[in-house]
């Protein structure tokens, strides 16, 4: 079955011509240099990995050039040409191009490319493609990257930061290649500032696995500071879901990877699971207020959260009679099977 391109069919039409150019000379003018950047970067960031590679494949960077023919006598005079220029001499005379060789298939070219980047990304896509190189196969491109993060990444407004952090999480820590490396990214996204502009986003985001993004964020206490006000009005009932989930528990949870845990060793039974990290969550919220609050949620999802948590802290709950009574009238039977657990296991049995 034939793979959906991600680049729309114009753009890669102007890709393939720009190639063309690049390789025949002379090189395209700037103006076609800059319409086919601003194209790419204003795909969405979390594309950056597959759109790399289109980007390659479409402009044919690190492909198979001609050399450069050999100067002559007469060109002395007549000022004959000797070739297309190579990548380095495109980006000492425009260094935009470094935007594009971002995605050329030759390291040294990549390495050279995020050493020549002069501007703070302008979109979160073109955050991404510097971010991408954090993760880069070849140690000395990650180097560069390391080093382009810490000149630019600074330098971009923490809006755009924070609506690149929100597309970009949770493939970026998902990357294996990657190790000292992704302090760099760490380092702009733990800022307040970037914080203080992500907590609308998720507050208001009706789309996409929001909840998954909230609890990898979470592993900068920046972000501690909305959790309140997500539990409370987020649009998205995973996000209120996993925001009350953390107050309730003082603690936030976030995943690392996959790991195997044994069922059966002796019959070689096991079954993947998921790697978290932990750390406590420093808030003065009341649980049981939070608890009140989950079980009158419009969501299920959120409600069977606050439910969890009254089985596991009823002990310490007011009224706990009426918050069971209220519960076994819930529309939702996995609310009511709760209700009926505490019926069943009263305190002290």
């Amino acid at each position: 079955m034939k793979r959906d391109h991600l680049l729309p069919l114009g753009l890669r039409q102007s890709l393939s011509a720009f190639g063309e150019r690049l390789v025949s000379g002379p090189a395209p003018d700037g103006a076609i240099l800059e319409r086919i950047l601003t194209d790419i970067e204003d795909l969405p960031a979390d594309a950056v990995s597959r759109a790399a590679h289109e980007i390659n494949a479409g402009v044919r960077l690190g492909w198979v050039r001609p050399a450069p023919r050999k100067r002559g006598v007469l060109d002395l005079f007549l000022g004959a040409p000797v070739g297309p220029p190579s990548e380095r001499e495109l980006m000492t005379a425009d260094p935009r191009y470094a935007r594009l060789f971002l995605f050329h298939s030759d390291g040294r070219i990549r390495e050279a490319a995020l050493d020549a980047l002069v501007e703070p990304p302008a979109t979160p896509f073109a955050f991404a493609a510097i971010a991408l190189r954090l993760n880069d196969w070849a140690e000395p491109v990650r180097a560069a990257a390391v080093r382009c993060a810490e000149r630019l990444f600074p330098l971009a407004s923490p809006e755009l930061t924070a609506r690149t952090a929100i597309d970009l999480v949770d493939k970026a820590f998902r990357w294996r290649r990657w190790g000292q490396e992704r302090q760099a990214l760490d380092a702009v996204f733990a800022n307040p500032a970037v914080a203080a502009h992500v907590a609308p986003l998720f507050l208001t985001g009706a789309n996409g696995p929001l909840a998954t993004r909230l609890r990898q964020l979470l592993r900068y206490p920046g972000f501690d500071r909305g959790l309140a006000e997500l539990a409370r009005d987020a649009v998205q009932p995973s996000v209120r879901a996993t925001a009350l989930k953390c107050l309730i528990e003082r603690k936030v949870h976030w995943p690392v990877g996959h790991g195997w845990k044994w069922i059966d060793k002796a019959y070689g039974l096991r079954r993947r699971v998921v790697l978290t990290e932990s750390r406590e969550l420093a808030t003065d919220q009341d649980p049981e207020a939070l608890i009140r609050q989950g079980l009158v949620d419009r969501s299920a999802v959120v409600r069977r959260v606050a439910a969890d948590a009254l089985i596991e802290h009823r002990a310490s709950v007011r009224d706990l009679d009426q918050l069971i009574a209220h519960m076994t009238a819930d529309r939702s039977p996995s609310i009511r099977e709760r209700a009926d657990y505490m019926i069943r296991h009263p305190l002290g049995t």
